[in-house]
């Protein structure tokens, strides 16, 4: 089989630190305005006015999306600790099974949701082939060794 290019392991821990410091920031950021005051910039060359766009951005929002989708990314291509044929392929199927149920949701968010809130049903489809991947590869992967302790 041909070789897949997974991160070290350790990023399995990095990944999860990453998530669970970012996850709840970006979830305060969108349902509660959070925002972090050190990170508001001044852009030189933007009037005040021009295309709507504030003279002052705060990437708050920015850094918690990157730091969510680093987690998430980092989780997902960390390899295990004993890494084999039968992984790569559990791995294949469970990205096939999430592309799938992402495609899915993605057209329920298309056809029932409009205005303000497809924006927010695109915010979480960003995350969900990420989810629907770990899930099911951990719960087969969970199924298996308990099939071969057995």
């Amino acid at each position: 089989m041909e070789n897949i290019y997974l991160l070290p392991n350790r990023y399995h821990l990095i990944g999860w630190i990453l998530l669970i410091t970012f996850l709840p920031l970006g979830l305060l950021f969108l349902f509660g305005n959070f925002e972090l005051t050190f990170l508001e910039v001044e852009i030189p060359w933007r009037k005040e006015g021009d295309f709507f766009l504030p003279k002052k951005e705060n990437f708050s929002n920015e850094l918690f999306a990157l730091g969510t989708l680093f987690g998430m990314v980092f989780i997902s291509l960390a390899r295990l600790k004993k890494e084999d044929e039968f992984t790569k392929m559990v791995r294949l199927k469970s990205w096939h099974f999430a592309m799938l149920l992402y495609t899915f949701c993605l057209i329920i968010a298309i056809v029932f949701f409009y205005e303000f809130n497809f924006w927010y049903a695109l915010v979480f489809c960003i995350y969900l082939p990420f989810i629907f991947f770990y899930i099911r590869f951990r719960l087969f992967m969970s199924l298996l060794n308990r099939q071969l302790y057995d």
